[in-house]
């Protein structure tokens, strides 16, 4: 079978496989897209009937019209025209009165469900109690969908609105138009709330109606004819593409001779190129080593250096956090000499009282001296000598206290003294721990910069040592490409042999081989 007729048969084939693989594509298509359409329309009827709903809540007659009926039939027996009347007048109603109506003609089932209607085909069952307590647990929630083979379902709940008029049938029962616990049609009030979930309303649309499947066929109809249509157009242009390219393809086998024969030329240049490419290769790799050994050499001394000032920097910490504390034990005996000096001047002021009350004691004693030798007597005597020895002692406490003074304002001088001082040291101090201080902060910058230039020094040694290992790379490609070129050499020669092998696939003809003609696989294998 030559190639013209194989090319042909795979693209039958393939368009065959292809409008299989789309038509069962299209069917899943079909599948989902009949799905959601049906779910997009069950959201439009829903959203009809909460429209009702609204409007006719908004139109505000529900109050007027069970005043009606209560004036109409006072002993709460109504008709049923009113009983209708008043039906039309409730919202909910309304709205189940139109999704029942259209149920038939728009190929649905109109579902109602609740826990505790007033109608028992309204009750749920346990399935549709699944979807009340999904509600009550997820309130935010709007809707709930329902999708499987057989049928597609979309549930929207009901709750009670005080503002639509809900209550006036479900509310509190002391409020009943009739005064006995019921509504105006005669239910029994439940007690119920604003908001309470009452129930839901939902659209069930069945996938196996008729008019669904009859929508369909038609669609896989439609698609088999366009994948048939399609298939066929391909496999024309297919044929007409490939006509031309199949026709040069022979032409091309004869030029591949002539080509071979300028690879074999070619294949001399590349390994002589090669063999250049190989020594300026290898040159280059030994001034990569030569470089990177020197640049390892200086990241290491950097690194030492790097230690050494993080060392300084620490000594540069330690003084200043010894200069500091030294600052601070100084402001503390500053402070205890000034308490001193307050201490000394409190001292000779109360030396000074002491100096004056020996002074009037001399005086008192010298004025009792007198007294006692006006009185005369042994008395007067004895009372002259008392009054000489506490002038004798005046006398003698007068003189201390006046040494203690001396001594006190020596001491006051020397404490103000002292406190100058201090005050002129404390500043030096203060100057040197400034002094330090600054000393850490360029200690701190000359590591820092001694950091970055580490790191920048790796860096550099980290893309020097992958430009040698790309260098070495380049050295063995170099090697190779000459053994590569010896070799290409040797493919020349099998290349006019697999020529006529080529030519025998394209056109399908038999021939005699010569001696050095072999089959594809023969001359692949050598």
């Amino acid at each position: 079978m030559s190639l013209r007729s194989k090319v042909v048969l795979t693209i039958v084939l393939l368009g065959l496989f292809l409008t299989s693989a789309l038509v069962l594509l299209s069917l899943n298509q079909i599948e989902k897209e009949k799905s959601e359409a049906l779910i997009d329309k069950s959201r439009a009827i829903l959203s009809r009937l909460e429209s009702v709903r609204n409007y006719v809540a908004e139109q505000g007659r529900l109050q007027d019209t069970i005043g009606d009926v209560i004036k109409n039939f006072p002993d709460g027996v109504i008709s049923k025209d009113a009983r209708i009347d008043v039906l039309k007048q409730v919202p909910i109603f309304a709205a189940m009165r139109v999704g029942a109506e259209n149920a038939t003609s728009e190929n649905y089932r109109f579902r109602i469900i609740s826990e505790e209607p007033r109608k028992k085909e309204n009750l749920a069952n346990r399935e549709e109690n699944e979807i009340l307590e999904f509600f009550k647990k997820n309130p935010k929630v709007g809707e709930y969908r329902i999708s499987n083979p057989k049928y597609v379902a979309v549930f929207r709940p009901v709750y009670l609105s005080e503002k639509q008029g809900c209550l006036n049938c479900h509310g509190d029962p002391a409020k009943s138009p009739w005064g006995n616990g019921k509504d105006i049609l005669g239910y029994k009030m439940e007690n119920w709330k604003d908001g309470k979930l009452h129930g839901a309303f939902g659209i069930i649309s069945d996938l196996n109606l008729t008019a669904v499947q009859e929508a369909k066929q038609e669609r896989v109809m439609d698609i088999l004819l366009w994948a048939f249509s399609i298939t066929g157009t391909f496999l024309i242009a297919a044929y007409y593409f490939l006509h031309s390219p199949l026709k040069s393809l022979s032409h091309v086998t004869s030029e591949l001779d002539s080509a071979g024969n300028k690879i074999a030329n070619v294949t001399g240049d590349i390994s002589h190129n090669s063999g250049n490419l190989n020594t300026s290769t290898r040159e280059s790799v030994e001034a990569l080593e030569t470089s990177s050994l020197i640049l390892d050499e200086l990241v290491k001394n950097m690194r030492n250096s790097l230690k050494m000032t993080e060392a300084t920097l620490e000594v540069s910490r330690r003084n200043r956090e010894d200069a500091e504390q030294g600052y601070k034990d100084f402001l503390v005996l500053l402070e205890t000499i000034d308490k001193i000096k307050i201490q000394s001047n409190r001292i000779h002021e109360i030396v000074v009282v002491l100096d004056e009350i020996a002074f009037q004691t001399n005086l008192l004693s010298l004025n009792a001296s007198v007294v006692a030798a006006r009185a005369g007597g042994e008395d007067g005597k004895s009372f002259s000598v008392v009054a000489e020895e506490v002038r004798k002692l005046s006398q003698r406490s007068l003189v201390s206290s006046k040494e203690i003074a001396k001594l006190i304002n020596g001491s006051v001088e020397l404490a103000s003294d002292g406190h100058k001082l201090a005050s002129q040291s404390g500043k030096s101090l203060a100057e040197i721990v400034k002094v330090v201080e600054k000393n850490e902060y360029l200690n701190r910058d000359i590591a820092h910069t001694n950091r970055t230039q580490l790191d920048s020094a790796a860096n550099l040694l980290s893309h020097l040592s992958r430009v040698k290992e790309l260098s070495g790379g380049n050295y063995q490609f170099a090697n190779e490409s000459s053994l590569i070129a010896i070799q290409l050499s040797d493919q020349t020669k099998k290349l006019s042999e697999l020529v006529h092998v080529l030519r025998f696939n394209i056109k399908g003809e038999k021939k005699e081989r010569s001696p050095r003609e072999g089959t594809l696989e023969e001359i692949t294998e050598s």
